[in-house]
């Protein structure tokens, strides 16, 4: 997987509180943690995000990300959520685009040792 820190991108600690998912949509309501130090969400306490898998805007970048990926993103994530453990939220590139106020929409998952990222604009 593509190390974040190279790509343009950031991450930061969650504690997710909320999570919809079916098939390639997810929906997350997260707490941000203590040692967050990210422009997007220097104001917000809580952050939504909301997303789904488009295959057009990745089919370039398969191994990277592909439905596969992001399907395991997900569960990634749900394992954190019924674990009730925090795990790193992040993005590369323009990952996460801003629709109002700590509210943000994803165009599709990966991760990699350093957690789960988002990706929304091609890279």
């Amino acid at each position: 997987m593509v190390d974040s820190s190279f790509a343009g991108g950031n991450f930061f600690p969650i504690k997710i509180t909320e999570l919809q998912a079916e098939g390639t949509f997810f929906s997350i309501k997260a707490d941000i943690l203590p040692g967050a130090n990210d422009a997007y969400i220097d104001d917000c306490g809580s952050i939504k995000i909301v997303g789904e898998y488009d295959k057009a805007r990745w089919e370039k970048y398969t191994k990277l990300i592909n439905v596969d990926i992001h399907k395991q993103a997900i569960a990634i994530l749900s394992a954190a959520f019924k674990d009730g453990k925090a795990i790193n939220f992040g993005y590369i590139s323009q990952g996460l685009k801003k629709t109002e106020e700590c509210s943000f929409l994803s165009k599709g998952l990966f991760f990699d040792s350093k957690g789960v990222h988002s990706i929304h604009s091609s890279l």
